[in-house]
């Protein structure tokens, strides 16, 4: 009997998102979140963050990933590729397309880092338990 492979794995047309650790700051652990289409509206992009505790605090959608119907789902989802905290306190994402996105964890807002990645006014908070 052969076991199937698991729903949320990789496929053969994908490599696996690169691991990105957590970061901590302002008391807060941030972290990449998967998503999923269902729960999330899409998948990558999103950003959630952990009080002490351990307990989700928000979510936020760092970009847009909209995926196109005629094509293969999991071949155009875009993970965090980096995250490391900047001089001025803001997080620095950077995205598997090379696209950089600069977070205020204070003010949950999210711009574009002057690279090829433009903001499309539509990323933000998504939850807020």
């Amino acid at each position: 009997m052969s076991i199937p492979p698991p729903a949320s794995g990789p496929s053969g047309s994908r490599l696996p998102p690169p691991v990105v650790p957590p970061v901590v700051l302002g008391g807060m652990r941030l972290q990449q979140r998967a998503g999923q289409i269902a729960v999330d509206g899409q998948v990558g992009g999103l950003l959630d963050a952990y009080d002490a505790k351990g307990n989700r605090v928000w979510t936020l959608k760092v970009y847009d990933n909209v995926r196109e119907p005629e094509i293969e789902g999991d071949v155009q989802d875009v993970f965090f590729r980096s995250m490391d905290v900047q001089p001025d306190g803001r997080l620095r994402i950077v995205d598997e397309s090379g696209r950089g996105w600069l977070v205020d964890v204070s003010s949950r807002t999210v711009a574009a880092d002057g690279g090829p990645g433009k903001k499309s006014g539509r990323e933000g908070l998504l939850t807020a338990d």
